[in-house]
């Protein structure tokens, strides 16, 4: 035959183009790396309370779960750029610039964790305080700036604990729920500490990237529907 040679060839380049129908896709979650939400164990493993909802959602919606961890500035570009379909985490500026938000999916407080008890009116009691808090983390802190002496950007819950112990911080802003676990990984005495809530039941909502396929999209939307928790 003149083109036999030719059919294998036109057979890839039409294997290119038409890529399996069926073809499993993943559902591609990025998380914060931050213990109790979403970390690595001493096995390796990538587990947390935000882990568990991801491999939730990701059975309802129908498809298996890749899970990375990267740095909390990432997570947005990687949603704005298609990089990842989705993330959970509260409201933020940035990604609700990149992405869609479902939700919420379940609720926690902001809180002031010191050695010393905080008394006192917001925002007077934050008057002239050393403050640290996860990079990007506690938000609502930005509107209390003038009032504090210093806003450190910490890289983890353990090295904000070791300057409030050593007192170079006067408190620790972070979820009631992440510091309390640091506090008992690090084998300290939760009786030691104090805290103040700064913003109670904070949503932490499902954020889906406007460059999920349809499917997932799809998919996506009505897993959260089915998980979402009524707002407080």
């Amino acid at each position: 035959m003149k083109h036999k040679h030719l059919l294998p060839v036109v057979a890839l380049l039409l294997g290119l183009a038409c890529p399996p129908l069926f073809a499993a896709q993943e559902l591609r979650a990025v998380l914060f790396d931050v213990v109790p939400f979403s970390y690595r164990n001493d096995a390796g493993q990538i587990v947390g309370l935000h882990v568990d909802k991801i491999k939730e959602l990701a059975a309802r919606a129908g498809y298996p779960a890749h899970i990375e961890l990267t740095s909390f500035a990432r997570i947005a570009l990687l949603l704005e750029h298609g990089g990842a379909d989705l993330t959970i985490g509260f409201e933020t500026a940035p990604l609700m610039r990149a992405a869609d938000r479902l939700g919420p999916i379940m609720y926690g407080s902001s809180i002031l964790l010191s050695r010393q008890p905080l008394t006192g009116p917001l925002p007077g009691v934050l008057q002239g305080l050393r403050l640290g808090r996860l990079r990007g983390g506690c938000f609502e802190l930005q509107r209390y700036r003038p009032q504090l002496q210093v806003l450190h950007e910490l890289n983890n819950y353990s090295s904000g604990l070791n300057m409030l112990n050593s007192e170079r911080l006067d408190a620790v802003c972070g979820t009631d729920a992440g510091l309390a676990y640091a506090v008992e990984q690090a084998g300290l005495n939760p009786a030691d500490y104090h805290s103040l809530v700064l913003t109670r039941d904070r949503a932490f909502w499902v954020f889906l990237s406007r460059r999920a396929s349809p499917a997932v999209r799809q998919a996506v939307e009505q897993a959260v529907g089915e998980m979402a928790v009524p707002q407080r």
